[in-house]
């Protein structure tokens, strides 16, 4: 039995408590599967695997019940601390505790729903995106434009701004929330339109910085690639990772839409990801087809459109602090090696000053692991030679980052993206560029 909102918003602890048992999840973002720690679980007996579970689940619901009632709308990050420390004194990691008792402990804390206010140091789910895009469209109409690229199976707009203040022909193209867990990542590319709007009016360096960036630049930004999945998270299961559109013939829904472009596209990935399972029920179910699913179509078309002046391309994910590049299928290093390196070494500086902590930079294969038909491939061989994917969070957080984190990460991947988009107005207007200035050019880096 489901648990249960009430108009006040309050949780039945005792319905989630009596939530089945899942299979333990494991690190799925930009590139993941089932890791070996994930593996040995599994071949637990199912008679021990059961019990756990539901101790943990009768643990937590323990938890929540004898510190006070459970608000889900007013729950926040320190009560979530307060859960944490508790399971620590258990011995219990967040690892270990079953899909199920999430949607209890962390559905809707902190999230804003309110369409006529956006969050910027919190989480909000889809509408309030969709409203904030369409405020600032009003706020700005001489040079924002929203475009709805296409729908979603549940009916969903596939959303993007477009902000071009100069008529620029040099494209930024950037994107988020293309696996549905991943709040984080939707915080840090509303923040950058945050910025290139807004300004920052207590630093005018950077003020005058992001003048400049609107005076050369087209940016076009998407940050939720995977309405239907993302909504998902608040309603059924937060940790929800693909889209919501059936699949023939079975019962379960959803593919990757990560997995579903055309570069190394494959339906079976048993050889390059060493998952556990890899059937039209796995959480990185690749599709049918290659472009199968509505968003990667939508995707694809936009990004065709201005293949041809699209200068600079990333998407965010979560977890693992990686500022990552093209391949993903292979360990075999792009001809622009150098060049995304250079990128990726700069930001990954800016970042770790920033978080302090450690971060990496290098080939999706080489940093992550293999993996197929992933989105910065895809970009990477038929758009723009300059690609990167940017896993944003510590492992330690894994896909549920508090509230309290959001303003540090947004700040500092803002900083790391403004740095590299400073490089990149140098590396186009260098006298290099405007001699190679040729559709040759992007075709020899990219291989």
């Amino acid at each position: 039995m489901a648990g249960s909102h009430g108009g006040g918003g309050h949780i039945t602890l005792h319905s989630k408590c009596d939530a089945r048992p899942t299979k333990c999840d494991a690190r799925h973002n930009g590139c993941d599967s089932h890791p070996e720690g994930c593996d040995n679980r599994q071949k637990m007996s199912s008679q021990y695997q059961i019990s756990r579970h539901w101790w943990l689940h009768g643990l937590l619901c323990l938890i929540l019940i004898t510190c006070r009632p459970v608000d889900a709308r007013t729950l926040n990050s320190r009560s979530v601390r307060s859960l944490t420390e508790q399971l620590q004194l258990h011995s219990i990691n967040w690892e270990d505790v079953p899909t199920e008792t999430f949607v209890l402990v962390d559905s809707e804390f902190y999230v804003n729903h309110n369409t006529s206010h956006f969050n910027y140091t919190g989480y909000n789910s889809f509408e309030p995106f969709k409203s904030e895009m369409y405020r600032l469209q009003e706020k700005f109409p001489d040079f924002v434009t929203v475009e709805v690229i296409g729908k979603t199976h549940e009916g969903r707009d596939l959303l993007v701004m477009h902000i071009n203040k100069n008529n620029s022909e040099d494209v930024v193209f950037l994107g988020s929330l293309v696996h549905a867990r991943e709040w984080i990542t939707g915080c840090v590319t509303m923040e950058i339109i945050n910025k290139l709007l807004n300004g920052s009016p207590d630093n005018e360096e950077e003020a005058d910085q992001i003048e400049l960036l609107l005076n050369s630049f087209h940016f076009i930004i998407m940050p939720v690639y995977n309405p239907d999945g993302y909504e998902y998270t608040f309603t059924t299961n937060r940790l929800w990772r693909k889209n919501r559109e059936p699949i023939p013939d079975y019962e379960c829904k959803g593919t990757d839409v990560n997995r579903n472009f055309l570069y190394g596209y494959s339906p079976y990935n048993e050889e390059v990801d060493n998952a556990t399972e890899r059937g039209p029920c796995s959480d990185s179910y690749p599709g049918r087809r290659s472009l199968s699913t509505n968003e990667a179509k939508a995707i694809h078309r936009l990004m065709t459109k201005y293949k041809h002046n699209m200068r600079y391309y990333a998407d965010w994910h979560s977890y693992g602090n990686d500022f990552v590049y093209s391949y993903g299928d292979t360990e075999q290093q792009p001809k622009n090696k150098d060049q995304l390196h250079r990128y990726g070494s700069n930001a990954i500086h800016i970042l770790g000053n920033m978080t302090n902590q450690l971060w990496k930079t290098g080939t999706v294969a080489n940093v992550i692991y293999k993996c197929r038909g992933i989105m910065v491939d895809h970009v990477h061989f038929y758009i723009t030679p300059i690609a990167f994917t940017i896993e944003v969070g510590p492992e330690e957080t894994n896909f549920r980052a508090p509230d309290s984190m959001v303003p540090t990460y947004t700040a500092s991947q803002w900083s790391a993206l403004l740095s590299n988009l400073l490089l990149l107005r140098e590396e186009l207007h260098s006298q290099e560029y405007q001699i190679e200035k040729t559709t040759n050019w992007r075709l020899t880096n990219m291989v």
